[in-house]
């Protein structure tokens, strides 16, 4: 009941800024925007590729910590499932940090991207010892894959919806032709910069599986506040996003995981 509470006062609050930050974006991002500059660069690379990586993780630890009861042949078959998924899930996570730098001189961030990955598929294979733990893995893997994908293809399902021009792509249109009347960049309601920096939230449920970061919880939870905070500027200074649209973003990627944790727990308690 306090973690609903809890759930509803943040959401409530995101919505009701992003409400407000809506009115007053263009002055926000005439305020901070400074294009071309690299943090607000590795903000969108860091945005688009922290999904998909987390995925790659998520399934990778499924691979290797699943705890299961199903026949020998079966367990072979999920773990080839799975390897797939978390290569597919890798090459998204340096697809999508290379589609952002396309334009930009930041190759070496997608290369980081991949190089941080494979650690992270290592540490899935390797951090996990006992059953417990390794069921513990299973369960939060899942909320990772489940909130992570859901995000991501309400992002989609958002670029569908009538955009708005970005405000970089406002300026270079005053620019060329002395007008806003030819924008060439839209975006939609939902920052995929936003729901990356929602999914760093999931680091809080590391205190769970590691008895010895059980008094790390208020750490892990300020960091990702911190992690989302500069994410914001960042991306917001870009020119390629507002202030509402990763409010927005935030919104939705941290309902997926709550929802997503709510429905696992329900049926890892039952069992």
């Amino acid at each position: 009941m306090k973690d609903n509470k809890r759930f509803f006062v943040c959401v409530s609050g995101l919505v009701a800024l992003a409400v407000l930050l809506r009115v007053i974006d263009p002055k926000i991002s005439a305020l901070v925007y400074n294009g071309g500059n690299y943090f607000g660069g590795f903000c969108e690379i860091a945005g688009a590729a922290i999904p998909f990586l987390l995925c790659a993780f998520c399934f990778a630890t499924m691979m290797f910590c699943r705890h299961t009861k199903t026949t020998l042949k079966n367990n072979r078959i999920l773990t080839v499932i799975y390897g797939i998924a978390s290569l597919i899930s890798t090459l998204a996570a340096v697809f999508m940090a290379t589609y952002k730098s396309s334009n930009k001189n930041y190759y070496l961030l997608a290369g980081f991207s991949a190089v941080l990955t494979a650690i992270f598929i290592y540490l899935a294979a390797t951090l996990f010892k006992n059953n417990y733990q390794k069921s513990l893995m299973t369960k939060y893997a899942k909320i990772g894959i489940i909130s992570s994908l859901a995000s991501v293809t309400l992002f989609f399902i958002a670029k569908l919806i009538p955009q708005r021009p970005s405000y970089e792509a406002l300026r270079v249109s005053m620019e060329k032709f002395g007008n806003y009347d030819s924008p060439e960049e839209f975006v939609p309601f939902l920052a995929l910069s936003g729901i990356g920096a929602a999914m760093i939230m999931w680091i809080t449920c590391l205190p769970d599986i590691f008895p010895k970061l059980r008094f790390s919880g208020k750490f892990f939870f300020a960091v990702s506040v911190v992690w989302a905070a500069a994410m914001l500027i960042g991306a917001v200074s870009s020119g390629h996003t507002y202030a509402s649209e990763f409010i927005c973003g935030l919104a939705v990627s941290y309902s997926m995981q709550f929802t997503a944790k709510k429905i696992i727990e329900k049926k890892f308690d039952s069992q």
